[in-house]
């Protein structure tokens, strides 16, 4: 069997949200996972759906690919994983008062102090 990989880097999500809607589609087949992502309510769903579509022109670009596009893909190796911390780039600030700036974590949110 064919595999084919892809990857999204950066993405601005926690790896929690993500692994919610990877663990929903994991082990579908190709049909199904698309569905699901297509009609999920979840944002994150929209990036894992680029993600998986480019997984699948990967396989059908490989040599010796048999056309059936239907068999499950999704084995187990999809998995989010947590941005770096040098991953944003540039800091952000708070405005404070009298002309001051507040630095904000570097989380995949900035938070208000």
């Amino acid at each position: 069997m064919i595999q084919g990989e892809a990857t999204a880097k950066y993405v601005r999500t926690s790896a929690q949200k993500a692994g919610l809607v990877l663990d929903l589609i994991r082990g579908c087949d190709v049909n199904k996972a698309t569905a699901l992502l297509q009609f999920s309510r979840k944002h994150v769903a929209r990036d894992i759906s680029k993600v998986l579509r480019s997984a699948i022109a990967n396989t059908q670009q490989k040599e010796g690919f048999g056309g059936d596009v239907g068999s499950p893909l999704l084995e187990g190796s999809s998995f989010g994983s947590p941005l770096p911390s040098c991953a944003v780039v540039g800091r952000r600030y708070w405005p404070r008062f009298t002309s001051r700036l507040e630095r904000l974590g570097r989380g995949t949110h900035p938070r208000r102090p």
